[in-house]
């Protein structure tokens, strides 16, 4: 059966066709195309300096940054198609840490033999297995601004990974 979505996508480029090969990807996604639930997600993918929350501090105090867009960054609406897709439930943790290894302390993690699933492992495993794109509910995810969260799970949001850009729909 079918499944439709409206998701928004983030980006400081200007295109009119979604592509897999595109030049810059956010850190961790490994293939696919991403999109989120929620518009103020898709808003922290909007500008370079979302990737480094260095720089993102130092624009701040220079006044570079005002909540709005910055250059040619966008937020873009569109509709999802997925066939088979994998299902997730992130159960608040972070798209870095899908299922939580972070918070155990590091003896506990066997020696470092047990690594957090990250959401690009999991995007690679569904299509791996034939699934034609991943739904993530209830993780955290605001790009670079990840760290200004105060409380956890006040940023949750679905995050979408599809294989191909014929999945959507401007």
């Amino acid at each position: 059966m079918k499944k439709t979505v409206t998701a928004y996508h983030g980006t400081d480029r200007v295109f009119d066709q979604f592509s897999l090969n595109a030049e810059k990807r956010s850190h961790g996604t490994k293939g696919g195309i991403w999109f989120s639930s929620c518009p103020c997600v898709a808003h922290s993918y909007t500008n370079h300096a979302a990737y480094n929350e260095k720089y993102y501090i130092k624009a701040l105090k220079h006044g570079d940054i005002n909540g709005e867009s910055i250059g040619n960054s966008s937020i873009i609406k569109c509709k999802l198609f997925f066939l088979n897709p994998l299902y997730f439930d992130a159960k608040g943790n972070h798209s870095g840490d899908l299922t939580g290894l972070r918070k155990v302390k590091p003896h506990e993690v066997c020696c470092g033999l047990i690594k957090p699933i990250t959401m690009a492992d999991l995007f690679l495993d569904a299509v791996e297995r034939g699934h034609d794109g991943v739904i993530v509910e209830n993780v955290e995810d605001l790009g670079g601004f990840s760290f200004m969260i105060k409380e956890k799970g006040s940023a949750l949001s679905t995050i979408y990974g599809v294989v191909s850009p014929e999945q959507i729909v401007f």
